[in-house]
């Protein structure tokens, strides 16, 4: 249900997180909530410096919920079945090392609130997205109230979940929802491309913006500002430090080590 491959050449470093269950059109089960954890548990967090998510299913990234399993499900195993959902987004979330989201045809629901837990968001030109929930009676429960309003906006958000309304690519992009729409339907030239542009940077550096941009985002500015300042001078005496200034000196591309 969810494959793994490891990247090389100059997006050595990457790891693909495939969603193959065609059968649901990558819809969240039991099963493939089980499958996503586990996979999130196997990857190697010192080596993994970006992880990419996306689907081996045409047409889908993630259809969200799978209701016709849920429709089987008591009320007490749809909450723990939501807590489940809800702790392996906030696992993607807080994970050290960049995580993009290529969004290849529908993202409804869970699908969309999957993408929102990711730092960066790649749209293909027949990509559909929406917290659709209002239109069968519920609302997102797996942090789409608040992620998509933290990214756009409340009165956007509200406007988006009050409507149910599905938003092509290009309003994405004018939104601020997705950062870019590749040129094909599958987005894997793009989503290598961005890799390789990130991999090209100090590993210890990325981390350390993620985290200050995390830690610091829902805070006021002057405690955002100390952490900051603290990330920065965690770096100050590590060697990749050092190979920065000595290759912008002697005009080449640095060799950083994560060290």
């Amino acid at each position: 249900m969810i494959e793994r491959q490891l990247l090389d050449g100059d997006c050595q470093g990457g790891v693909i997180l495939h969603m193959n269950r065609p059968e649901g059109k990558n819809a969240f089960s039991r099963s493939f909530l089980e499958a996503f954890h586990q996979a999130i548990s196997d990857l190697d967090l010192n080596q993994t410096r970006v992880l990419l998510i996306q689907s081996k299913v045409p047409g889908v990234f993630c259809a969200g919920a799978d209701l016709k399993e849920r429709a089987q499900m008591s009320d007490i195993e749809i909450v723990q079945f939501l807590d489940r959902l809800g702790e392996l987004l906030s696992r993607i979330e807080s994970l050290p090392f960049p995580t993009i989201a290529v969004l290849q045809g529908v993202a409804f629901g869970g699908g969309l609130e999957l993408a929102l837990a990711c730092d960066v968001r790649i749209g293909t030109p027949s990509m559909q997205v929406g917290l659709v929930e209002t239109s069968i009676g519920i609302i997102p429960g797996a942090g789409g109230t608040q992620r998509l309003g933290r990214l756009l906006g409340s009165s956007r958000a509200k406007q988006m979940i009050y409507t149910a309304q599905r938003i092509s690519a290009i309003e994405a992009k004018s939104l601020g929802l997705i950062e870019g729409i590749s040129t094909s339907e599958n987005g894997e030239s793009e989503a290598r491309e961005l890799t390789s542009s990130i991999l090209r940077n100090a590993p210890l550096a990325i981390r350390a913006a993620k985290q200050a941009i995390q830690q610091g985002l829902l805070l006021p500015l002057s405690e955002g500002l100390a952490i900051e300042r603290q990330y920065y001078l965690s770096l100050l005496q590590t060697t990749d430090r050092q190979e920065g200034l000595e290759a912008f000196k002697k005009k080449r591309p640095p060799r950083f080590q994560g060290q």
